[in-house]
């Protein structure tokens, strides 16, 4: 089986034909699929970590005196993410303490110049970091670095801003607006959709790769990525004149010989999947406890709205049309103890305005009503009964 390489790899022919140079050992790698994992994973993990850490420490500064206003572009940021997404804000003019305005300024600024950053990299020499210490690199078909345009194009557009974009769309027209859980499980299906793309393509190219037309190659040999997914045997050809083919002996791989051989590549790949999981922990603590304040919060809310409107209606001196939007207001709250009271009302008033505010709230609410009137009814008999 053939297997594309780089102009790189002609000195590779000649020395495989040289006994001189037979005998060097040559270290295995991991596949470059992997690898580009494991690069894409530390990428967004960088990113990632720096904007929770600084959220993180903001929120442990802001104990003390609350002295100055909250950012306004951190204020504004977080009003648009939080309408993007439908998380409940709360007040956006809250003062914070100047500690915690730092962080928070800090957690807004540090993920873009670090994108920025990367971004400068990738397209000027084909590499990030972390693409660095994974040995792989973005070329051209000519084997040159991408630039900026297709940097933007194959990053901006293909890998995320696309992907992403039919996830949000999907998750906002399909009515599963606000659940952030279905939000996240459509981003990773548009992701791994964006990756499936090379069973399709004779050069083993992503979706974004080939919007971008770049290729990914190992530094050391010129290789290019392998297929993850070997449904199909395609016949691998040349895309153009800076892309041979040469015949390579496969090796087999195992992992613990090559993590004895590769101990700094081992503890990268083992820091990176802690820090995954460090954030995981982190993000879905973090949202757990927002939720559970936000259910406090609109809890104490209904509760102190449904005692508003009782104190209303037990109020002698309201007027009856007062009461009676009262009554309609309490039909409309979906607080449990509002239909136990109106039955209630409904066998004390004799108001007939208020009286058809309490039927209108009823028969609104439906069925559930029934067991209570039942227990109107029995008291009513047995009333009736104790006076004959």
């Amino acid at each position: 089986m053939t297997s594309p390489t780089f102009g790189s790899d002609i000195s590779d022919i000649n020395n495989s034909n040289n006994p001189e140079a037979s005998w060097q050992p040559k270290s295995k790698q991991l596949p470059i699929w992997v690898r580009r994992c494991g690069a894409w994973t530390t990428e967004v993990s960088l990113v990632v970590l720096s904007g929770i850490v600084p959220v993180c420490l903001g929120h442990l500064g802001n104990i003390g005196t609350k002295s100055v206003p909250l950012n306004p572009v951190v204020a504004t940021t977080t009003e648009v993410i939080a309408n993007t997404l439908g998380i409940p804000l709360r007040n956006r003019y809250q003062k914070v303490t100047p500690l915690a305005n730092l962080f928070w300024s800090i957690a807004l600024f540090a993920p873009v110049t670090i994108v920025g950053w990367q971004l400068f990299l990738l397209a000027r020499t084909g590499q990030t970091l972390p693409k660095r210490w994974f040995e792989i690199r973005v070329v051209t078909a000519l084997g040159t670095s991408p630039g900026l345009r297709k940097t933007l194009v194959r990053e901006g557009f293909g890998k995320w801003g696309l992907p992403i974009g039919i996830a949000y769309l999907v998750w906002y027209l399909t009515g599963a607006f606000p659940s952030l859980a279905i939000l996240l499980g459509l981003s990773g299906l548009a992701l791994l959709g964006d990756i499936y793309f090379v069973r399709f393509n004779k050069l083993r190219r992503t979706g974004h790769d080939r919007l971008g037309n770049t290729f990914v190659v190992d530094t050391r040999s010129g290789q290019l990525d392998s297929n993850p997914f070997n449904f199909i045997d395609f016949q691998t050809q040349a895309s153009s004149a800076a892309i041979v083919t040469t015949h390579k002996k496969s090796e087999g791989f195992h992992l613990w010989p090559w993590m004895r051989k590769n101990p700094g590549m081992t503890l990268l790949m083992i820091t990176a999947l802690g820090m995954v999981s460090i954030l995981g922990t982190i993000f879905g603590t973090h949202v757990y406890v927002q939720n559970q304040a936000n259910w406090r919060e609109f809890k104490q809310q209904d509760n102190d709205m449904f005692l508003a409107l009782v104190n209303k209606l037990s109020l002698t001196s309201a007027k009856p049309q007062q009461r009676r939007v009262a009554v309609l207001a309490l039909g409309s709250t979906k607080d449990p103890r509002a239909i136990p009271l109106l039955v209630d009302l409904l066998g004390q008033e004799n108001e007939p305005s208020i009286l058809d505010g309490i039927q209108q709230s009823l028969v609104s609410a439906g069925p559930t009503v029934i067991p209570e009137l039942r227990h109107l009814n029995q008291a009513l008999k047995n009333d009736l009964d104790s006076l004959r």
